[in-house]
């Protein structure tokens, strides 16, 4: 590289300075918030000022790791979710403040907003002019759900409106929705820019209206780094366990993979199955499970420490995902990665970039059970092959290491310094 070119890109991320915009900061729980945590230690140790400002709810971690965070009052509260799990991103003139009471502070920052909260903060940027970003980690833009998924369970194609998907619940309240989504198309032409966690998060943004030019994909990360210590001396001969780490729900598929499972056990009388993390469908699976006999087979941890989980993942033999939403870019995936193991999950949404079939796991149909259960038969009885795809999971993790995709993001940065 040309070394005054090298040395201009260095003065730029010198005079950075950015000011992180979470819906919520509650470290190490919520997949955006950790995300936010970890790119605002990531910044501060590359000595770069870095500030949060977001809602002044009772849980929020209003200091972590001499991280300073900045709490302003919101009309709404937590309470964004609407009848029967939807989700109205709105517009909060609480939180519309915060650009006035931050003037200072948003006339030298780039401001990068994650979630919903952002869309208070475009309703004065043609005022301020500050450089306005926006990380979209799942579909709340586009849909109101954030889950795209049809009552059919189908992937929207974005042909319906969503008022017409609506009112099938909420009858005339669909209407309420049709003039937030109205005065939410005004407020999110105010970006400059828009992060998509995966290509596929991009093409459906520009389906929805976003320009495809505003729009950069810089995947979720994971930090190789950090997880050296649990990443040494993984057994050679690792238990015949499939392991399934997420929230026990219906978009993410778990009730699909305990019946996989049930049929699998029968079969293969020493698999194991373990399910890491708690949700809506725990105590029914569980009850379905002690009901046919099979808790010796397959066993719920429900939500455990870090130690505990990547002890899991050591002890594992393959990971499935069988997400029926199109899941963005589910970190779990590349965690499981990390730890050398193949990966069998839905070729649904951003999973396909990570899961590369044949390669390092195999993709299925999403809601296909005897699919997903001929994988795992097919990788579980197969030693060699899982071997050889868990060394080439960690080869294809290493492009999602924190710092390759950081340095896309700088790179983002940089343009607007």
């Amino acid at each position: 590289m040309n070394v005054n070119l090298q040395n201009n890109r260095t003065s730029t991320v010198n005079k950075l300075n950015i000011t992180l915009v979470p819906d919520y900061f509650f470290p190490m729980s919520l997949g955006a918030e950790i995300h936010v945590y970890n790119l605002a230690r990531k910044l501060k140790q590359r000595n770069i000022p870095v500030s949060i400002l977001t809602r002044n709810v009772p849980q929020l971690n209003k200091t972590k790791d001499n991280l300073h965070v900045s709490g302003f009052p919101s009309l709404f509260g937590q309470y964004h979710w609407y009848m029967k799990g939807y989700y109205l991103p709105l517009f909060d003139p609480f939180l519309a403040l915060i650009p006035i009471l931050k003037r200072s502070l948003f006339n030298k920052s780039i401001i990068h907003a994650h979630g919903p909260i952002g869309l208070s903060i475009a309703a004065h940027k043609k005022c301020s002019n500050f450089p306005l970003l926006l990380s979209v980690h799942d579909y709340w833009p586009i849909c109101f759900q954030r889950s795209l998924l049809l009552s059919d369970e189908s992937v929207c194609n974005l042909t319906t409106k969503c008022s017409t998907c609506l009112s099938m619940d909420i009858g005339q309240l669909s209407t309420i929705s049709k003039l937030v989504s109205s005065a939410n198309t005004v407020l999110i032409e105010n970006f400059d820019k828009f992060i998509a966690v995966s290509h596929f998060v991009k093409t459906m943004l520009v389906k929805g209206g976003i320009p495809g030019k505003k729009i950069e994909v810089i995947h979720n990360w994971i930090n190789l780094q950090k997880l050296e210590p649990y990443l040494k001396n993984i057994p050679a001969n690792r238990e015949k366990t499939v392991l399934y780490v997420g929230q026990v729900s219906k978009l993410k598929g778990t009730h699909l993979a305990v019946e996989a499972m049930t049929q699998l056990t029968k079969e293969i009388p020493d698999l194991k199955f373990r399910v890491i993390g708690s949700g809506p469908l725990l105590s029914t699976l569980r009850k379905k499970v002690k009901k046919n006999g099979l808790f010796h087979s397959i066993c719920f941890l429900g939500t455990v420490n870090k130690e505990t989980l990547f002890n899991e993942y050591r002890k594992a033999k393959l990971f499935v995902c069988p997400s029926l939403w199109p899941d963005p870019c589910p970190t779990v995936v590349l965690e499981a990665m990390a730890f050398k193991l193949p990966v069998i999950a839905s070729n649904i949404g951003g999973i396909p970039e990570m899961v590369n079939h044949g390669f390092n796991g195999f993709l299925f149909p999403a809601g296909d059970t005897a699919a997903l259960a001929e994988s795992v038969s097919k990788l579980v009885t197969n030693d060699e092959l899982c071997s050889r795809f868990g060394e080439n999971s960690y080869l294809a993790v290493k492009s999602f290491d924190i710092n390759s995709q950081l340095s896309k993001l700088l790179s983002l940065y940089s343009e607007f310094a």
